[in-house]
């Protein structure tokens, strides 16, 4: 793999996006999960800044831990753990452009991914539909996964308050 080293802005990102394409196509022959995040990575590795590639990446991440939680050869704590990792990826690409309500959504879905293993993944999809309200306030999509997100975030906290009560109830009470 060529480094970003001497090649010029036009120069990585050309490469960026042959590493990006070539990843898609890997992907729509059924190619190996690791294969296609590898190709991602060689492209990151010439172009760091580009924020398809880091989306892309972060997305593939996932890919590989849904693919390893539903072949289960991987525990849900390592499943977190590899999903914090492509979330930080994902926050990235946030940070590297701003301003594009794609990045928050694709982000969103990787939060969604996080909530089965972890129960307070669901704060940081609701901070993210904030913010794509205000990037897009006449969008009434982000408003209902906000209310989804905040209503899926109220059931887990009445049913732990429930599972709660429950133990600490007498065996005759119920």
């Amino acid at each position: 793999t060529a480094t970003a080293t001497g090649l010029g802005w036009l120069s990585r990102v050309s490469v960026a996006a042959v590493s990006l394409e070539h990843a898609r196509i890997l992907q729509s022959n059924n190619a190996p999960l690791t294969m296609v995040s590898q190709k991602l990575e060689d492209g990151r590795a010439i172009d760091p800044s580009n924020p398809l590639l880091t989306m892309a990446l972060a997305q593939q991440q996932i890919a590989i831990v849904r693919d390893q939680v539903n072949s289960r050869t991987i525990t849900n704590t390592k499943a977190a753990d590899e999903i914090r990792t492509a979330l930080a990826l994902a926050d990235l690409s946030i940070s590297q452009d701003p301003k594009n309500p794609a990045r928050y959504a694709s982000v969103i879905d990787l939060y969604e991914t996080l909530a089965q293993f972890v129960a307070d993944a669901d704060v940081g999809a609701a901070t993210l539909y904030q913010k794509l309200i205000v990037l897009e306030p006449n969008n009434p999509r982000h408003e209902f996964g906000l209310g989804q997100t905040l209503l899926v975030k109220a059931t887990r906290q009445a049913a732990e308050a429930e599972a709660i009560s429950s133990l600490y109830s007498s065996p005759g009470s119920r």
